[in-house]
């Protein structure tokens, strides 16, 4: 991350269509919650965050607003809204491997290997079906029964914000068709500028798979005891549901799967539990509900 853009390079979200009628940016969604700790505080010298499970915690659901409230992490010139905002969300869930999301798929190991010419002259290749497999940096206090604390650097929460900053920022000038500042957001993400409108897309879409990939975010099945089920995205850490609202608010939407061919899409409405619901292939929409209720009817028929 270079810098910030200047603010008049910025494209209000609402103008976009990013926001949801309560005007903020990030959708709500089912997912199994995180935990947030009892107790969070930055150390002395202003870099960590560091978070203490002496007393517990508690289970944390995403809300709208959260990724908006952490994008604004990056105008923040004191360690006090990090504080603010980690009380309230809890940690990123960061391995301290690489500050990355510790659900991150396992990294090859990098093995050297000492050649004829002694340590100065080693090569350096993977090790084949050896990878580092990361979890939260845990502390634990064997003198305070068992407590345990675990920190995460103020610096990768500013640069995660500044990342989530310029891909909401890329995808409202796409969505408006509006060049205002984009190079100077991929800039800021240390791409060059795209060579069309196409190459932009696919390349803001690959940013946004890889906060997904990064945080495991994959399908999953709920079927609680009194209702029907229901295909979820899990988030089971704070980066993870932010990864899922970035994927909502570039959307526009969140998600369904079509009645009809089975593919996921984004719909206008949330569909309603039970009800189907279709995608807007030509093959699907008004023809497979009109397919649906002629089955239906032939099926009343025949009873």
């Amino acid at each position: 991350m270079t810098r910030t853009p200047a603010r008049d390079a910025a494209i209000p979200y609402d103008l976009a269509g990013m926001t949801m009628e309560d005007g903020q940016l990030g959708r709500p969604f089912d997912a199994p919650g995180w935990m947030v700790p009892s107790s969070v505080a930055a150390d002395s010298g202003g870099e960590l965050l560091t978070f203490n499970w002496k007393d517990g915690g508690h289970i944390r659901q995403p809300k709208s607003g959260m990724l908006e409230r952490f994008i604004r992490l990056v105008d923040s010139r004191t360690v006090d809204p990090f504080v603010r905002y980690a009380r309230s969300w809890g940690p990123l869930g960061l391995c301290s491997a690489h500050d990355l999301p510790y659900q991150h798929h396992p990294l090859p190991r990098v093995a050297r290997l000492v050649g004829a010419g002694g340590p100065q002259a080693a090569e350096y290749r993977v090790e084949p079906g050896l990878f580092v497999m990361c979890e939260p940096a845990v502390d634990w206090d064997r003198s305070d029964s068992g407590a345990s604390r675990n920190s995460e650097p103020i610096s990768a929460w500013r640069g995660y914000a500044h990342q989530a900053q310029a891909i909401v920022q890329l995808a409202a000038a796409l969505h408006t068709d509006s060049g205002v500042g984009a190079s100077e957001w991929w800039e800021a993400l240390g791409h060059p500028n795209p060579s069309d409108v196409g190459q932009g897309r696919r390349r803001l879409a690959g940013l946004v798979g890889r906060w997904l990939h990064d945080a495991d975010i994959a399908p999953q099945l709920n079927w609680p005891a009194h209702s029907g089920p229901m295909v979820t995205l899990g988030a089971m850490s704070l980066f993870g549901a932010l990864a899922v609202q970035l994927l909502t608010a570039v959307a526009r939407s969140g998600w369904a799967l079509c009645s009809s061919c089975g593919a996921a899409y984004s719909p206008i409405r949330a569909p309603r539990i039970g009800q189907r619901n279709y995608c807007p292939k030509p093959t699907c929409g008004t023809k497979a509900r009109h397919r649906f209720a002629q089955q239906q009817k032939r099926r009343r028929a025949r009873a």
